[in-house]
């Protein structure tokens, strides 16, 4: 407490919401702190996300549907870590 970061915005939680928030304000110049109170990003409840496959997905017409786009986002999301797609 008292510690002074430097950061023009401090996001809470480093979970797939806040890490994208916290992404597009440091694409936007923004210096930004991210803290979280599991052990690395990603660790909460986005680690037990069932991702595209959900309940409501009951046929594979409707599962099917989900799966391109989030093939793509994922696409995406490895390139801005500079990781080679897949």
């Amino acid at each position: 407490m008292g510690t002074r970061t430097g950061a023009d915005a401090v996001v809470i939680g480093a979970g797939v919401i806040g890490s994208a928030i916290a992404l597009e304000l440091a694409r936007a110049g923004r210096r930004v702190t991210v803290v979280d109170r599991a052990g690395g990003p990603g660790e909460g409840s986005t680690s037990a996300s069932s991702a595209i496959v959900r309940y409501n997905f009951s046929t594979l017409a409707g599962v099917a549907t989900q799966i391109s786009p989030g093939a793509r986002h994922r696409r995406q999301a490895r390139q801005v870590r500079g990781v080679p797609p897949l």
